[in-house]
């Protein structure tokens, strides 16, 4: 933190008026890189039939689920480690619509998904969320 303090020609204790750790800056710089990589792909559009949305796929640990709507799971994914276990601090949300009866997932499970890149917006928040296409257990 004092590094990036440095280097941003700021005092040593600044970062700390706004963030608690290192981990805390790397979400929230994350979180930022996020949002304008998914600002960037809506502005490539439009995406349609013969045009399809991105759809990316990776390797997740499931830190947390909840089935809301009586069909969709709702998903907090952490990337994994080399050794499966799922990263500290580094989670992002996921909607996994109409596939509570296609897989069965809990906290410690880890999945591979097929997913698009969006922004969440509830109660005034906008947060990043992974809206999944396809889930598979590991």
């Amino acid at each position: 933190m004092r590094a990036l303090a440095r280097s941003l020609g700021v005092s040593q204790t600044a970062p700390y008026r706004h963030f608690a750790d290192k981990n805390e800056l790397l979400a929230a710089m994350a979180t930022r890189g996020y949002r304008e990589l998914v600002r960037a792909l809506r502005e490539a559009g439009p995406w349609g039939q013969h045009f399809p949305e991105p759809v990316f796929d990776g390797r997740f640990a499931v830190r947390d689920q909840r089935i809301v709507g009586e069909r969709h799971w709702k998903l907090r994914l952490a990337a994994p480690d080399a050794a499966g276990a799922a990263v500290r601090g580094a989670t992002v949300d996921a909607i996994a619509f109409n596939q509570v009866d296609t897989v069965t997932v809990m906290a410690g499970h880890r999945v591979h998904v097929a997913y698009r890149l969006d922004v969440n917006e509830y109660g005034g928040i906008r947060r990043p969320q992974l809206v999944v296409e396809s889930m598979q257990r590991l």
